[in-house]
């Protein structure tokens, strides 16, 4: 049994005797919206391979997206997603048999464990986890609505866009250990400029928390970039090695800013090709599309 696991198996009544309900409670902390998305996928694929039915529950632990008050209140995860097999917490508050995961993010066998720094350049293993991303990690009506409108908006009759992710902020200022290094600016937009000609794309669509980044991109590209007034950060905004996390834990409403960047990552990969530092958020996008023309992924190491 991984170190960081426990399980617990309970009884709560007579409902369901034939089922086997799998519980997924992990505290996300300050995690981003993929990297909860990865480690609750990560979990799925644990309990469907062993006939249990996942339950996820971001109600009892903690996650950026539910502020201390509202905890117990509401299941977070739902905000933006249905449950994986259409059972929700209340469904099983009688059930027979429920296997409670208590964890730090990884499920209790390895094998499962998902190194998303090199997922992205392993077709094979991407194809595995798109595949199970498709079938359990489906957007809720509400949430599916607002982002179909914004892609109608955003997008209207551009053709061949190149998406592009690129993280700043946090990221560059603390170097987080053993995550993926990311490109600096001016090799991002050559590497941009390059794909622009060689894949023939007409518009660039630029998804970035860092303002400085995105101010670069719209006086590099003009008018073949399509804005988005998403609110972004200055690395100055995050000096003192504060991260991004912490000017977003004030923020008021919570699930509107979580729907932003759900929306973002489904617009990028809406677009024809795409270029991305290696994130999480990156291997949302590729976890998401039906399916690029072309695509890169800068391939810089870990920060040490």
């Amino acid at each position: 049994m991984h170190s960081k696991t426990i399980e617990k198996t309970k009884s709560y009544g007579k409902e369901y005797p034939n089922k086997t309900f799998y519980v997924i409670g992990v505290d996300e902390g300050w995690c981003g919206l993929f990297a909860i998305v990865t480690h609750q996928l990560t979990h799925i694929a644990y309990a469907r391979e062993r006939g249990y039915i996942p339950v996820i529950d971001l109600k009892n632990y903690h996650s950026q997206y539910l502020s201390f008050q509202d905890r117990f209140l509401y299941n977070s995860w739902e905000f933006f997603f249905e449950q994986p097999c259409n059972y929700n917490l209340q469904d099983i508050e009688n059930a027979s048999h429920v296997i409670h995961s208590i964890s730090y993010f990884d499920p209790p066998d390895n094998q499962y464990v998902m190194p998303y720094e090199a997922i992205v350049f392993d077709f094979k293993k991407m194809q595995y986890w798109a595949n199970l991303f498709k079938k359990y990690i489906r957007i809720n009506s509400e949430v599916m609505n607002v982002i179909e409108e914004r892609i109608k908006k955003t997008f209207n009759d551009k053709t061949r866009i190149l998406g592009v992710l690129l993280r700043g902020t946090d990221y560059l200022t603390l170097k987080p250990t053993k995550h993926p290094i990311q490109p600096e600016l001016k090799d991002a937009v050559v590497k941009v400029k390059e794909c622009l000609l060689q894949w023939k794309c007409n518009y660039i669509y630029v998804a970035t928390e860092d303002a400085d980044i995105y101010s670069s991109f719209e006086n590099e590209f003009g008018d073949i970039l399509i804005r988005d007034d998403s609110f972004r950060w200055t690395q100055k905004d995050l000096s003192g090695g504060k991260s991004n996390s912490n000017l977003f834990s004030s923020t008021i409403n919570k699930k509107a800013e979580g729907i932003k960047y759900l929306t973002q990552i489904c617009l990028l990969s809406k677009c024809t090709s795409f270029v991305g530092g290696n994130t999480r958020g990156t291997l949302g996008v590729l976890l998401m599309t039906e399916g690029f023309e072309n695509q890169f992924v800068f391939d810089l190491g870990l920060y040490d």
